[in-house]
């Protein structure tokens, strides 16, 4: 189905071949990325928007960065 999306917009789609570079970068660095891993599973996996936001929404606070 990506495929015949892409095909059919007759331009450039920004951020689908990034996430997927994302998605590696992330896992080798061993950094968790919520907002990439849902839009991969968007794009690569066939997940529902609706499904992918409440995922987002339903995420456990968490510290982002460590202060110095």
């Amino acid at each position: 189905k990506l495929d015949e999306v892409l095909a059919g917009m007759g331009m450039v789609a920004e951020g689908v071949v990034n996430t997927r570079t994302a998605m590696e970068l992330g896992r080798l660095a061993g950094v968790e990325l919520p907002i990439i891993s849902v839009m991969y599973e968007i794009i690569y996996g066939g997940l529902p928007v609706s499904a992918a936001v409440e995922l987002l929404m339903r995420r456990e606070l968490s510290r982002e960065f460590e202060s110095s």
